[in-house]
This record gives C-alpha cells, sequence and structure tokens, in this order.
C-alpha cells in the first residue's frame, strides 16, 4: 500500500510458481518517479480485487486487477521490460509485470514446464542478466533457486 512502504500481512494459501527477470539495464527510481510525474498514468488497479485473488488463489482476479503505476515510466528507461512480459506471456505466464520502478520482471506460471521455457528463452534471447525461480513464502517453501 501507499508507495510500498506499507506491507499487511494476507492469510490465505496462496499456491504460484514465479520466475523472476532481471534485464542488464537499471532504471534509476528516482527518474521513474519524475517521468510519472510529468506523465501521470490513469489507470487504476484495484488492490481488494489482487487480494481477493490471493485469498482464493484465484490468478486470474488478480491479473484483471494489479498495476504497478510506474509501469510506463520503468518501459521508459528500459525497453526490454516489455520484451520480458510479452515472451513470458507467450511462453505460458498467465501473469508478467515489472516490479516496483524497475527493472526487474515477474511472470506467474500454472506449470513448471512452461516456466523452465520461459527462462531458457529469456537466457537464449540475451533477455536476462539474472533469472531465478521462486514461489509463494510459506515456512516450509524454499526462498528461490537461481538458475
Amino acid at each position: 500500500e501507499g508507495i510500498g512502504e506499507d506491507i499487511t500481512p494476507i492469510e490465505a494459501d496462496f499456491d504460484a510458481m514465479f520466475l523472476i527477470a532481471k534485464p542488464a539495464e537499471g532504471v534509476s527510481t528516482p527518474a521513474a518517479y519524475r517521468y510519472f510525474d510529468e506523465h501521470p498514468d490513469t489507470e487504476y488497479g484495484d488492490i481488494s480485487g489482487v487480494i481477493e485473488g490471493i485469498k482464493n488463489n484465484d490468478i486470474f482476479l488478480i491479473s484483471e486487477n494489479i498495476h504497478n503505476d510506474l509501469e510506463n515510466a520503468a518501459k521508459h528507461f528500459c525497453p526490454s521490460i516489455e520484451e520480458i512480459e510479452e515472451l513470458m506471456l507467450t511462453d505460458g505466464a498467465l501473469l508478467s509485470k515489472v516490479t516496483g520502478s524497475g527493472p526487474t520482471v515477474f511472470g506467474i506460471f500454472e506449470n513448471d514446464k512452461d516456466r523452465k521455457k520461459a527462462a531458457a528463452d529469456l537466457r537464449s534471447a540475451g533477455l536476462a542478466a539474472d533469472i531465478i525461480y521462486a514461489g509463494c513464502i510459506k515456512p516450509d517453501y524454499d526462498k528461490g533457486e537461481r538458475i
């Protein structure tokens, strides 16, 4: 909530497979905020819809409601973000978005086969300098595997 400084735990049994990809180039957070101030985004997400989707393990509800105000700014400074998102979606991601002010992109996959294909395709295309498999944070779940 807010600009990401307010974190509220959600009681849920959300289960998903994430692929996290970071391009070689970076995005300056102050520059992204300046760009946003100069080019305000008129779309808004619905955080209550995202929370409801997490609680109900409904990735489609999440994808309908999730929004990142800084996405256009991040893509302005790092065009490969859009290429990474498109590749993940083409390879079966149910959702792919840039995180924060960028440049890191996450994809949520229904199965490991699609996730591994996307990771291989990102690597062979040279789009990501760092690729990580991750899952939801649960007490008994690993913290992610760098590939």
